[in-house]
């Protein structure tokens, strides 16, 4: 009867969310079923040490066990294994053996995107003391984005951005989703309504009027942490 491999290898990359966990058993299994292994390690470096992926390698040992093999893991940092501890799984998710380059990789990824709904981002606003007049929701953590900036932004009927700004090398579009009013953009001031895109180069002053029924927008840029300068004063009058 021909021997078992010893062992396979495969990563799982974040970010882990609940609605794909039934997806990742299935990808898992699917090397599984190829591999015919005793052993299978699990590279859990770049996730984040949290309930979801604890839930997540759980199931993966279960899986495994239906196939006659133990999932150990690789590279898993100090507080994801404190949360194992803690939640009583050290058992049944030990960490890997020494001896790793036996192993043959296996990559499998987690599909690569992230859904939040906007309205239950937080509203920087309120935190800022500008809720009179605007909304700000800026969602970059909460999609995870790298390379790209985002904000969600509603200016009140009848009001004006609380603040002008302008940038030093990144440049904006924004979106008019819903209602109209306003803009003004150094000296010029343009009218804006829906389905509006509005590109806007670094160094041009920027800000929003609403109309009578306020004025919705969606703001795309590059993540430029830093490079953005205030305007106070902006609107005359």
């Amino acid at each position: 009867m021909p021997s078992r491999p010893h062992g396979v290898a495969f990563t799982v990359r974040g970010p882990l969310n609940r609605t794909d966990l039934s997806g990742l058993c299935a990808r898992v299994s699917a090397v599984l079923g190829e591999a015919q292994t005793d052993v299978v390690l699990c590279d859990v470096a770049g996730v984040a040490p949290d309930a979801v992926t604890v839930d997540a390698l759980a199931r993966l040992q279960l899986a495994a066990r239906h196939f006659r093999c133990e999932v150990r893991l690789r590279n898993a940092s100090a507080e994801l294994l404190e949360l194992v501890d803690f939640m009583g799984l050290t058992d049944v998710l030990p960490e890997s053996p020494n001896g790793c380059e036996r192993y043959r990789e296996r990559p499998v990824e987690m599909a690569d995107y992230t859904i939040k709904n906007l309205r239950e981002v937080e509203d920087m606003a309120v935190r800022h003391g500008f809720s009179d007049s605007q909304e700000a929701r800026f969602p970059r953590q909460d999609l995870g984005l790298e390379t790209l900036g985002l904000s969600h932004q509603v200016v009140k009927p009848g009001k004006r951005h609380a603040f002008g700004h302008r940038h030093k090398e990144a440049e904006e579009v924004y979106v008019v989703l819903s209602g109209a009013g306003r803009c003004r953009l150094d000296d010029d001031i343009v009218d804006v309504r829906p389905l509006d895109a509005i590109r806007i180069g670094p160094h041009v002053a920027r800000a929003f009027e609403a109309g009578p029924d306020g004025l919705e927008l969606l703001v795309f840029s590059r993540y430029a942490p830093g490079d953005a300068e205030i305007l106070s004063d902006f609107w005359p009058g």
